[in-house]
């Protein structure tokens, strides 16, 4: 590259140029006036001369050279950011207690008041709450950061994302299934009651919205973004930041993931929301993009709501009733492992 001209986009993108430097033109040194005048008329010549050593010749078009800012998405690889740990670790924490202030009083109060003025859209605004408070966090973090959305892997939209996604599904699914049915055979052997968990899962059901136009839209499309925001973009840069590898920083989100679904799904839950972290997690850091993730996320939730009605009319056939003995079933265990 020669550095005598000034460089365009494209040379952002070669491997030897400095990326993280924008080339501006220096601004020429003015001829110094024996009374100290620095902006003389073009034409004038001086009337003396300024002791000191001579000025050192300067090569025609010199470029000086500034940082640019990480509102330029050009310097940022998602989900490599140029963030310190300190740095990274001031945004984890400001994430965990935008959460933690959804359990805190205040976000009980405002739960409620949500509840009395909207009785009937009770199961809701429990979606709506979380949302909307993930999405102001990380949008608030964005703007005094001054970074773009690409920087959480929110680029422009390619048809190589929507193959990423059909790729994603399946793999969701064969992870939720197998760690499903892992977790039944390690729940036989050790003996847990069967209908303990079944009470369980029935109730994390009980707690989810109508299934309509509404509901699939915030179960399916809402949850699937601001839990991919959240977790395989804000926190995945992040945590790719503070452990300088991006693999560890994908465990780490899943294993975050799988936690805050314990409750109304227990430890089974864990581990298969876990393990779809994971999935999502990968195929987000394959692509250098968060929209695979975000599509595939939201087609999960949209197929499983769906679903629901038809799994809980096999449940009552195969599972005993609540609160009453009897034999687990092959088929049982299948249908437990879908869930």
């Amino acid at each position: 590259m020669n550095y005598s001209t000034p460089p365009t986009s494209n040379d952002f993108d070669k491997p030897n140029y400095p990326r993280v430097f924008d080339a501006r033109p220096a601004v020429p040194a003015r001829p110094v006036t024996d009374d100290g005048a620095a902006n003389a008329p073009s034409g004038a010549e001086p009337t003396g001369t300024v002791p000191g050593p001579p000025p050192l010749s300067m090569p025609p078009n010199t470029h000086a050279y500034a940082a640019i800012p990480l509102t330029d998405p050009t310097v940022v690889e998602f989900p490599e950011l140029p963030l310190t740990r300190r740095q990274a670790a001031v945004d984890v924490a400001v994430a965990v207690l935008a959460l933690l202030f959804l359990f805190s009083p205040v976000g009980g109060i405002v739960f409620g008041i949500l509840i009395a003025l909207f009785p009937a859209l009770e199961n809701l605004f429990d979606g709506l709450l979380i949302g909307g408070v993930t999405v102001c966090t990380v949008a608030l973090v964005l703007i005094i950061r001054r970074h773009w959305p690409r920087t959480i892997g929110l680029g422009g939209l390619r048809g190589m994302h929507l193959l990423w996604a059909l790729a994603a599904i399946p793999a969701c699914y064969i992870s939720l299934f197998s760690i499903g049915l892992i977790g039944m055979v390690v729940h036989l052997a050790v003996g847990t009651d069967m209908n303990e968990m079944m009470a369980e899962r029935q109730a994390f059901m009980d707690l989810l919205p109508e299934r309509n136009l509404l509901g699939f839209f915030l179960i399916g499309v809402f949850t699937g973004f601001h839990e991919e925001l959240l977790f395989r973009g804000f926190l995945l840069s992040r945590f790719t930041a503070i452990a300088k590898n991006r693999w560890v920083a994908m465990l780490i989100c899943a294993a975050i993931f799988g936690l805050l679904h314990y409750f109304g799904q227990g430890w089974l839950g864990v581990f298969q929301t876990a393990g779809i972290g994971a999935v999502l997690g990968a195929v987000t850091i394959v692509s250098r993009s968060l929209w695979p993730a975000v599509i595939a996320h939201a087609a999960f939730n949209s197929i499983q709501l769906a679903m629901f009605p038809f799994l809980e009319k096999l449940m009552e056939q195969y599972m005993p009733p609540v609160g009453e003995e009897g034999t687990t079933t092959a088929p049982a265990m299948m249908l437990f492992a879908w869930l």
